[in-house]
């Protein structure tokens, strides 16, 4: 099965505090994450039936810049 990825633009990696470039992780509900951007359907559709449940998403080494992992639906 291939990762689900998310995308998290620069303005919203300066705000959540997580890095848009380098390895790193975000805690985050997914509610909040999607109503900080103007997501598309693929987004919407993944992010919007997870509600107020906390994800964790991962930015691998080599990641493009801004794509995560969805790592855990906690």
């Amino acid at each position: 099965m291939e990762p689900v990825l998310i995308y998290v633009d620069l303005d919203q990696c300066t705000h959540f505090e997580c890095p848009h470039y380098a390895p790193g992780r975000l805690v985050i509900a997914a509610s909040t994450l999607l109503k900080s951007k103007d997501y598309d359907d693929m987004h919407k559709n993944t992010l919007g039936p997870l509600r107020d449940r906390t994800i964790v998403l991962v930015r691998d080494e080599g990641a493009r810049p801004g794509w995560y992992r969805l790592d855990q639906i906690l």
